[in-house]
């Protein structure tokens, strides 16, 4: 049994892949690599104190910084869930009062939902500034992190367009998830996508990674 799930999207996670299939999309040997790979690669186990776990400077897993250019304060842990794609907050692009970080304009449902769609494609001049670093790769200048900064070709913030659900009524708290394409391709393990048949109840264990920038 593979243990290194993502849960927090079980919700929505693999009918927005689906979705967004025509942006670069895995080829159908690029998926079947993922699905017999996925999981494989583990991180240190979670503490059982306050203390945490460290995962070492420069190790190769699917954890990364995302950050914003335009707003030195967006900064967001994100998840590699392909070779190329990975998940990560809309904190990177939106405020907690919903207003957008590229321009400092509000959140305009008729204006920016105008497809029948609940994603939303990040519109491409709010792009500019994204990157994600990998293997805790914080300084771009130190030498063993070149090739490690990897910017975002197209992004979508899943479920942004509901006017009423859990998402809208608590953005300020939870944010809206973002799926990234990214220019890069990761040959690791990445974590398994839960499906619809995994159930979880009320009280169940999870383990919850993060990065601590020290």
């Amino acid at each position: 049994m593979k243990l290194q799930w993502i849960i927090l999207l079980l919700i929505h996670i693999n009918s927005a892949y689906q979705e967004f299939s025509n942006s670069g999309k895995l080829t159908d040997q690029e998926n079947e690599h993922r699905l017999n790979t996925c999981g494989i690669d583990g991180l240190p186990q979670p503490s059982h104190d306050s203390v945490g776990s460290d995962v070492p400077y420069l190790s190769n897993t699917w954890l990364c910084w995302g950050q914003n250019n335009i707003s030195d304060e967006s900064i967001s842990t994100a998840f590699l869930i392909s070779p190329r794609h990975l998940i990560t907050s809309s904190e990177l692009v939106l405020t907690r009062e919903m207003h957008w970080r590229a321009n400092g304009r509000n959140f305009d449902f008729q204006e920016d939902c105008r497809t029948e769609s609940t994603h939303l494609e990040l519109p491409e001049d709010h792009l500019t500034g994204l990157k994600f670093t990998m293997h805790r790769c914080y300084d771009p200048k130190d030498a063993k992190c070149q090739g490690n900064v990897f910017l975002a070709k197209k992004a979508y913030i899943l479920d942004i367009c509901l006017e009423s659900g859990y998402i809208q009524d608590h953005f300020q708290e939870t944010f809206s998830p973002m799926i990234v394409e990214i220019d890069f391709n990761y040959n690791g393990s990445t974590p398994c996508l839960a499906d619809n048949h995994l159930e979880i109840y009320n009280g169940s264990e999870a383990d919850s990674y993060g990065l601590g920038r020290l």
